[in-house]
Order: structure tokens, then sequence, then C-alpha cells
């Protein structure tokens, strides 16, 4: 069992690691925006659509960038920055959890309101072991959760 704990420690750790709005510090944001920056703020706005954005290209192109971006936008529309989850699932740690597990050590971490909208920024989704499966069942299942995952061109859904 204290195996088990550890690794929530590590995952814990390394989630914390990718959030620096947790311990109230800004993320690091370049101002230039894309165009798909704003189609993807203007998803995130429309409630009554119940779906995930993936946002897909080649590597150095800014999806990791946009993400960023859409931290610091909704932390300005003060959205609490508990109830804002950014992972980079090519983190060697990360690799082998479910995105399932992530995400509840994620809400015992960030101690978010369950009952307040959740955004679930989810970079290098591609790495997550039945990615695909997790999202569809947050997007059925989780009407309070907002996800964008960002993914390289090259790999097959």
């Amino acid at each position: 069992m204290a195996n088990s704990f550890e690794n929530a420690l590590e995952i814990q750790n390394a989630l914390r690691s990718f959030i620096p709005w947790w311990q109230g510090k800004k993320p690091p944001v370049k101002k230039f925006r894309r165009h798909a920056f704003a189609m993807i703020q203007q998803v995130l706005a429309e409630n009554s659509l119940q779906r995930a954005v993936l946002l897909v290209g080649p590597r150095r192109v800014g999806k990791t960038t946009i993400l960023l971006q859409l931290v610091e936008t909704l932390l300005s529309a003060d959205v609490p920055a508990a109830q804002i989850m950014y992972v980079s699932l090519d983190h060697p740690l990360l690799r082998a959890v479910a995105i399932e597990t992530i995400f509840k050590i994620y809400a015992e971490a960030a101690e978010s309101d369950p009952t307040q909208t959740v955004y679930l920024l989810l970079d290098e989704i591609h790495y997550a072991k039945d990615w695909a499966t997790w999202v569809k069942l947050f997007v059925d299942f989780r009407q309070n959760t907002r996800i964008v995952a960002t993914g390289s061109a090259s790999f097959a859904v």
C-alpha cells in the first residue's frame, strides 16, 4: 500500500510542477495569439455544447502556448486556480497512468469544488493510454468538465 501512496505523491508532485498558478504564480505565456486561440476560447465559453477540443499539429507550432494562454485568460476571468488543470502527458511518470487516475489525484491535490466547472488542458494527449475513450467518458458523464487537448499531427486517433 505504501508503494501506491508514494506513487500518488509522485504524480501529485509532477502535476504541481505543471501548475504554478496553484501557488499564485502566472503561467509563462507569449502575448501573440494565434487564430486557433480565439476559436478554442469560443468553444469553451459555449456551455450548451458538451464536447472536447482536440488541437492537432506538428511540433513547435504553438499548441502548448495556446493552452497556457487559455490558463491566463481563465485566471483573468476569475476562474479559481484550483479549477484549472494543465498537464503534459509526455512526462515519463505520467505516461503509464490513466487519465482518470491523474484527474482523481489532481482533484484531491487541488481541493477543487466539484460543483464548479473544471478545465482540463491535456498537452501531448497521444501519450496517454486509451485517451480517446477517457475523453469521451469525461464529455459524456462529467457535465462540468471542459477539455482541450493537444496532440502530434502524426498520431492515430
